[in-house]
């Protein structure tokens, strides 16, 4: 099933794709004065080199601690034009978190246990590296998910939930390809957000992430845009909502 859904988003997004970036925005320069930025960044993970983009603000170089986010883009994207459009790194820029991008192998997140066991490791290694690197709390590290990265950042906090203290998924869902993601061995906090005439993913799959969430003693925010598609809801300043929620969640 999670091959038949897959299938049917790349084929709507061969059909429709340049819906999910007709947004303006711009990838900030690597001289920003209060934030670096490394778009090209590498890592090994079990022989293979996995790409990533990396933005690290001024105060956190200097050594300020600060909350680690990672950003988890959709079908078919990548690091770089999720940056460009969902304009996260003015976030962290301006909240002074520690923003991780990781690029999927072939444009696409896994959706199930199986196949996600090196995207998993690619996690691990990314959050030792940036760990041991600068000054990170461990209690404030969070996951942002976007569609298909939604998707597979339920699955991932549900692996890793000794180290993720709240989730922010966007136009995305459990659906049948995560089942009991919502059961993991801690509780982290989780804040939805979908349009209400999403093509692609139906608002009624995060009814269900409310729902399914809420059940299982999660900590859930939820929120429907009237007349809303499958894109970055920046016109209701959705990023200052993320963070809001984000950073009201702590792991304990």
């Amino acid at each position: 099933m999670a091959k038949v859904i897959g299938f049917a988003l790349g084929i709507w997004f061969a059909m429709h794709g340049a819906l999910l970036f007709a947004q303006p925005g711009t990838i900030p320069l690597p001289d920003d004065p209060i934030a670096t930025i490394y778009p090209h960044e590498r890592i090994n993970v079990a022989g293979l080199a996995r790409a990533y983009r990396l933005v690290v603000p001024a105060t956190v170089a200097a050594g300020k601690i600060a909350p680690l986010v990672f950003a988890f883009h959709g079908l078919s994207d990548s690091k770089d034009r999720f940056a460009q459009y969902s304009r996260l790194d003015d976030l962290a820029r301006h909240q002074g978190f520690v923003l991780v991008y990781p690029n999927a192998k072939a444009m696409f997140w896994p959706l199930t246990v199986e196949w996600a066991r090196e995207d998993f490791a690619f996690f691990d290694a990314l959050y030792a590296q940036v760990t041991l690197t600068y000054n990170i709390d461990p209690h404030r590290v969070y996951l942002i998910g976007n569609s298909n990265g939604a998707y597979f950042s339920h699955l991932l906090a549900s692996h890793r939930s000794e180290r993720i203290a709240a989730i922010a998924v966007h136009s995305g869902g459990l659906g049948i390809v995560v089942p009991g993601a919502t059961q993991s061995a801690n509780k982290y906090a989780v804040f939805a957000v979908h349009g209400t005439i999403d093509p692609v993913v139906p608002v009624a799959e995060s009814r269900k992430v409310r729902q399914a969430y809420e059940a299982a003693g999660h900590v859930v925010e939820y929120l429907e845009i009237a007349g809303h598609d499958h894109r970055w809801a920046g016109h209701v300043d959705v990023n200052g909502r993320i963070w809001k929620f984000l950073f009201a969640h702590a792991r304990r």
